[in-house]
């Protein structure tokens, strides 16, 4: 890892043909034979945004450029764009649209979609002769120039025989990895189907849908849930594999497009690229390594940062398990304050709590797409522990274990301290910690909050794997087993190993 470095190596690292400087400076701190330190890494945006990560959670950090198309070494010839149309970075999802039509909408149904005198095709044939979209009707052509086309059932085939398939994660994004023999790779994220007015996934990390230009005939098997005519061949995969079929041509998908041919190359659209600064993160599957990019153009500055934690921060409770209990919740400076609220498996706070913005949870099903049944991680990893993240490594979420730990071997009581009432576990040593009743925020508002909440690292593996277990109490008592939806926020009462 290149933090260990100095000043000039970090630099030089991190900014090699970069169109702008990214400023590096240490920040140091005088340390104390009574204290523990952590070092961040803090990656600051030019919009006021900042991302942080613990050091020793990050395993490199290193410049990648992505072109505007890869030349995946196809028999053809044929060049795949990077991105969806509308987007900006292969895993992002944006715009759908329906087949023959070049501008997105809020409703995908047979009402509102435009060509259904278009394209008139039957069992035994085209009737109009006109059996691919012509460039008016193709939603790459009109969005992103005449350089520019939707794919053929063809093409789509072309790429599945030649490259190997994967189904991947890319930056909390599930989808299909495309990896040719040359190494070069596109990455296809799972955007389900826009049908109506929502966009519906399969369950299990959801599903990748992408149109081709090509029309299929009325003989193939319709899409459950519509009944049009008009029908065109895409991709789809899943979890499970990928492979061509056909969908109602009303229903919306998102579009990858592919080069136009020119006679030479020097006619060809040029190769543009985009310079990222990519953060690898440690993770226990190589598969869900995670990788957070910046556009290097919105790069403010990279920070490294120590954060002083003195021994007053635990609390020992003479616990079986040596366990060492924080005195506080994460983000608080006293036992009765609240703190901060985190979804779980996030390392920061934000104003919105929802499904729709949780990281790992798809935001068109609300299933999980890491800690899930695909993965089998159970507990949360370092590199999503908001306690590991902002305290350092000596600190983490606790399991549900520690929990029953603590209410097992702890006095509980429900007192008031400083005005503020909560659950206060005395051990047998006289030591004792505070959890202040703070609820719980949902969307922009904060529920119960004559209840206390914290999160526990244990995701409950069952349906949608959509929930994570929570330490909760009431007036009445101690609420066991409880578990609460991850895009949810919840405070943090970090731990630390003896």
């Amino acid at each position: 890892m290149f933090y260990g470095k100095n000043l000039e190596y970090c630099k030089n690292r991190l900014n090699p043909n970069m169109k702008e400087n990214i400023f590096l400076r240490v920040v140091p701190l005088f340390l104390s034979l009574q204290t523990f330190a952590a070092t961040n890494m803090v990656v600051e945006l030019k919009n006021g945004e900042s991302n942080k990560y613990c050091t020793d959670d990050v395993e490199m950090v290193y410049i990648q450029e992505i072109s505007n198309y890869v030349d995946l070494g196809l028999p053809s010839g044929t060049l795949w764009a990077s991105c969806n149309v509308g987007s900006s970075r292969p895993e992002e999802v944006k715009n759908y649209y329906a087949w023959g039509e070049t501008t997105t909408k809020k409703v995908y149904d047979e009402s509102s979609y435009t060509f259904n005198q278009n394209y008139a095709l039957d069992a035994n044939g085209a009737v109009d002769s006109i059996a691919a979209l012509l460039p008016e009707n193709d939603a790459a052509t009109v969005n992103l120039g005449a350089d520019w086309r939707m794919p053929t059932i063809e093409e789509w085939k072309e790429l599945q025989k030649y490259c190997k398939w994967s189904w991947r994660i890319l930056n909390g994004m599930s989808g299909s990895l495309f990896t040719a023999e040359n190494g070069n790779w596109i990455f296809l994220p799972s955007a389900g189907v826009f049908m109506y007015n929502a966009v519906n996934q399969s369950a299990n990390g959801g599903s990748a849908h992408y149109w081709s230009s090509s029309l299929a005939p009325e003989s193939e098997p319709n899409i459950p849930g519509f009944d049009g005519n008009l029908r065109a061949h895409c991709l789809l995969s899943h979890f499970n594999g990928d492979f061509t079929d056909a969908g109602d041509a009303v229903i919306g998908l998102p579009v990858r497009p592919v080069l136009v041919k020119k006679v030479t190359d020097s006619d060809r659209l040029p190769q543009e690229t985009i310079t990222y600064m990519c953060v690898r993160l440690s993770g226990a599957n190589q598969k869900l390594k995670k990788i957070e990019k910046f556009d290097v153009e919105n790069v403010k500055q990279v920070v490294f940062e120590e954060k002083i934690y003195d021994e007053q921060q635990f609390v020992d409770l003479g616990l079986p398990s040596g366990t060492l209990w924080a005195a506080y919740n994460l983000g608080a400076k006293k036992p009765e304050e609240a703190g901060d609220f985190f979804s779980w498996g996030e390392t920061k706070t934000k104003n919105m709590y929802s499904g729709y913005d949780t990281k790992f949870l798809s935001q068109f099903t609300g299933g999980a797409v890491k800690y899930c049944e695909e993965d089998s991680i159970a507990t949360l990893l370092a590199e999503d522990d908001a306690a590991t993240c902002n305290w350092g490594p000596d600190w983490r979420t606790p399991t549900m274990d520690d929990f029953r730990e603590l209410c097992e071997n702890c006095q509980w009581t429900r007192e008031e301290l400083n005005g503020v009432v909560g659950s206060k576990f005395t051990a047998d040593n006289g030591a004792w910690i505070f959890i202040p009743a703070a609820g719980y925020r949902y969307n922009d508002a904060t529920e119960d909050i004559d209840d206390c909440f914290c999160w526990s690292s244990s995701v409950k593996q069952e349906y949608k794997f959509n929930m994570a277990y929570i330490f909760s109490s009431n007036k009445s008592g101690i609420v066991y087993d409880e578990a609460s939806f991850r895009g949810n926020g919840l405070p943090i009462r970090p731990v630390r190993v003896k």
